[in-house]
C-alpha cells in the first residue's frame, strides 16, 4: 500500500482534480484505490459526485467511533471514497493510518484543505509520498519553497496544472520552478495538466474529467502522469 497526501499552501491550483483523476488513473489500470477528503470544505466529494449518496458516513464519523471500513462509499464511477466532514476538527491521522493499513488497497489518496494546518500535518506523516500542484506563477512557486522544509522526509513530486506556456510569465515561472526542483531533490513530472473547460465541466456532472471526456487534453495529461508516477 502507498499513501499518497496531496498538499498545497494556496487554494486553486487543481489539488482536488489530481486527487479524483489519479485515483481514476489508477482504477482503470485494475489497482484498488481509496479516496479520502479530509478537507472541511469537502470539495473532493462534492467533484466526485458522493454529495448525492443518501445515508453516507464521513471521516467524521470515524473519529467518533465508526470502522473506517463502514465509512467508505462508492461513487457512481466506481471509486471509493472515505467522504468529507464540514465539522471535523480533528487534528490526528494514527488512528486512522492503523485502520487503514487493515484494508487491502493498493493506493490510498488524501486530500487536504489548501492550508497547511494540524490535521494536513498529520496525514502528511502517515505518508509515503507528497504531491504538490502547482500553477505557473511566482505564488506557487513561492508556496513550494515555504512547503518544502516541512516534508524533507518524504517522497515529493511536483505537478504543473493549468498550464499555458504561450506567456512569458508562465515560462519565466516554469523555468524557476525547476531549478528550484533540481536543487531540492523533488520530483518535477512531465506530464503537466492542461487547462481545459471540460474540467469545471465535469465538476457540474460530478465525475473525474477522465470519465467525463476521456479524449480531452486533461485526460490524456492525466493518463499520463499515472504512468509516471507508476514508473516511478
Amino acid at each position: 500500500m502507498e499513501i499518497i497526501t496531496l498538499c498545497a499552501n494556496k487554494g486553486g491550483v487543481g489539488k482536488t482534480t489530481i486527487a479524483l483523476n489519479l485515483a481514476y488513473a489508477l482504477k482503470q489500470r485494475k489497482k484498488r484505490v481509496l479516496l479520502v477528503d479530509t478537507d472541511k470544505q469537502c470539495n473532493l466529494t462534492t467533484i466526485s459526485g458522493a454529495n448525492s449518496i443518501k445515508g453516507k458516513k464521513t471521516i467524521l464519523d470515524f473519529y467518533k467511533g465508526a470502522k473506517l471500513s463502514e465509512v467508505i462509499t462508492t461513487t457512481e464511477s466506481g471509486l471509493d471514497l472515505v467522504p468529507g466532514d464540514k465539522n471535523n476538527d480533528e487534528t490526528e491521522a494514527d488512528s486512522f493510518y492503523k485502520a487503514i493499513k487493515a484494508l487491502k488497497y493498493d493506493y490510498v489518496i488524501i486530500d487536504t484543505s489548501a492550508n497547511i494546518n494540524e490535521l494536513t500535518r498529520a496525514f502528511m506523516v502517515i505518508s509515503d509520498r507528497i504531491l504538490i500542484p502547482l500553477k505557473l506563477d511566482i505564488l506557487s512557486y513561492q508556496g513550494l519553497s515555504q512547503l518544502y522544509p516541512e516534508i524533507l522526509d518524504k517522497k515529493i513530486g511536483a505537478i504543473v496544472t493549468m498550464s499555458d506556456l504561450r506567456t512569458k510569465i508562465s515560462q519565466l515561472a516554469k523555468a524557476q520552478i525547476e531549478q528550484f526542483c533540481k536543487a531540492a531533490d523533488i520530483t518535477l513530472y512531465k506530464s503537466m495538466i492542461r487547462q481545459s473547460c471540460a474540467i469545471p465541466e465535469s465538476f457540474l456532472m460530478g465525475a473525474p474529467v477522465m470519465e467525463y471526456a476521456p479524449k480531452s487534453n486533461p485526460s490524456i495529461d492525466f493518463e499520463n502522469l499515472c504512468n509516471e508516477i507508476l514508473i516511478e
